[in-house]
């Protein structure tokens, strides 16, 4: 997280190359994290491990149709396909309704453990946080418009859960929630989701220096419980 002061986040791509080594990253999900790796592969470029990173859409990550759009292939499909020593997922936008939410939540970690348990015991899953979404008029206003589509007003609520459930089940969480309320994110226009960029998810490169020291070989032990979280109820799960 940034320091309270404000001042940026330190970065140093080769310092962040070094740590990778010759591990793999992919990215799965909707074009808010296609946003993200390519912001993530620019910061990297100096240095050039940027081409161990890779992209694959998954606008649900399971392959179901929730809304408009299904676009990609089963994340498991993906991850299976790439081979990499870390996967990073997120989904939200393409998915309506909480019970569906649950259900992608509780895939994520049930095929992880089965992964681990097979084809790739190495590997390291991530979940990422919504992208944060608003639009505003000038780069100074407090006003922040959140829009009809795709859910919006539910997405921090949405990362309070997700955190709730994947750190304890082993899963790291590159957050990104400091970025809600940049009024500097979607200045004018009508996309109130992707990033202007360069910009604030600029932040992503430094949070993922942070995450690779974070990352570890331990798996969580927990049982999922989704009955502790107060936002959900058990009625609303598929």
């Amino acid at each position: 997280m940034p320091a309270s002061s404000g001042e940026p986040l330190p970065f140093d791509a080769h310092s962040v190359c070094e740590k990778l080594g010759a591990r793999k990253v992919l990215f799965i999900g909707d074009s808010a994290m296609q946003q993200t790796a390519s912001t993530l592969m620019n910061a990297l470029f100096p240095a050039g491990c940027q081409t161990q990173l890779f992209y694959r859409s998954g606008d649900t990550l399971v392959n179901i149709k929730y809304a408009k759009y299904n676009r990609g292939d089963y994340w498991v499909n993906s991850t299976l396909e790439v081979q990499p020593d870390i996967v990073i997922l997120s989904a939200g936008p393409h998915v309506y309704g909480r019970g569906n939410y649950d259900f992608i939540l509780k895939n994520v970690v049930a095929e992880t453990q089965r992964l681990k348990q097979t084809a790739l015991p190495n590997l390291q899953v991530v979940w990422k946080t919504q992208q944060p979404a608003g639009c505003a008029k000038t780069i100074t206003t407090e006003d922040i418009i959140l829009g009809k589509d795709f859910q919006h007003s539910e997405y921090y609520e949405r990362d309070l859960y997700a955190l709730s459930v994947f750190p304890r089940n082993g899963i790291p969480v590159l957050d990104i929630r400091m970025l809600y309320y940049r009024p500097d994110a979607h200045v004018g226009g009508s996309d109130c989701l992707h990033l202007c960029n360069p910009g604030p998810l600029d932040i992503v490169a430094p949070l993922f220096s942070q995450l690779l020291d974070q990352l570890t070989d331990s798996d969580g032990d927990d049982d999922l419980s989704f009955s502790d979280n107060p936002f959900y109820d058990d009625d609303q799960f598929y």
